[in-house]
């Protein structure tokens, strides 16, 4: 093998780097993003080369934001109240294979879609497809699972809970109890329009509270819903489908990110 010096190796990264491209809200502010095009697809190449990733195949796909910390000059204060960026990445088992960059202030909902649209091209041009997508509820808004639903069999997504569900869930009835990595959860599903013309399946989990205090809202158990157009699978997959999501989140995303994937100019 030929190792290359340290001035070699230094201008071929700078041949990588890519300007910001900025977004300009309805409130008039401006924000960054940086696509990073060359060097996710050489990422994709990469993992197809070493046949982490093949072509024709399909695989489940995470999605989530993290907020990293910085110094740099233009790092913008998160809402975590420190400067840093807030890079979004695709994750496919513990392999990183997408990842965009963005100013620490940016809302996780802006221009999310565009984001999963160039994921989703990118991916697609290697002959690859998503199976199962699963994401946090910050990727619940219509026009981010409209982009999302177009690309992948069946997506996950964490629902936020709206008044008038509010209103329905404690008149449930044939809540099925299911151990999940070893919690026991009550499980439920129903269909809702969730946007007009526009049916899912919404799975409703709930965790009895071991403190034994109440909510006001939940009562002595706590709520959680997943969005999905699955509507073959039993309530327990629907539900287990977006628990491994949290650890690989948490270890792909902090460890790997910091390391290789701070691409924001």
């Amino acid at each position: 093998m030929t190792w290359r010096s340290s001035d070699t190796i230094l201008r071929t990264i700078g041949e990588l780097a890519q300007d910001n491209i900025s977004y300009a809200s309805g409130q008039g502010k401006t924000y960054g993003f940086n696509t990073a095009d060359k060097l996710n697809t050489l990422l994709v190449n990469a993992l197809i080369s070493t046949g982490e990733l093949k072509e024709t195949e399909e695989y489940d796909v995470d999605f989530d934001h993290q907020f990293l910390e910085a110094g740099k000059c233009d790092a913008k204060m998160t809402y975590k109240k420190f400067p840093g960026y807030r890079p979004g990445a695709h994750v496919i088992g513990d392999r990183i294979v997408y990842i965009e960059s963005s100013d620490g202030n940016t809302n996780v909902r802006f221009h999310q879609a565009d984001t999963h649209r160039r994921f989703f091209s990118l991916l697609e041009s290697k002959g690859i497809r998503a199976n199962r997508f699963r994401a946090d509820c910050v990727s619940c808004p219509e026009e981010i699972v409209s982009e999302i639903e177009g690309h992948c069999r069946h997506f996950y997504i964490r629902a936020n809970r709206c008044g008038s569900l509010n209103d329905d869930i404690f008149a449930f009835r044939g809540w099925k109890t299911e151990e999940i990595n070893g919690i026991p959860f009550e499980l439920n599903s129903i269909l809702v329009e969730k946007w007009a013309g526009r049916c899912y399946r919404l799975v409703i989990q709930r965790q009895r509270r071991t403190n034994g205090e109440l909510d006001l809202w939940e009562g002595g158990y706590t709520y959680r819903c997943i969005l999905t157009n699955d509507y073959k699978s039993s309530r327990s997959d629907s539900a287990y489908c977006l628990k491994p999501h949290c650890g690989v989140r948490g270890w792909c995303a902090q460890d790997r990110q910091k390391s290789r994937f701070c691409c924001h100019d």
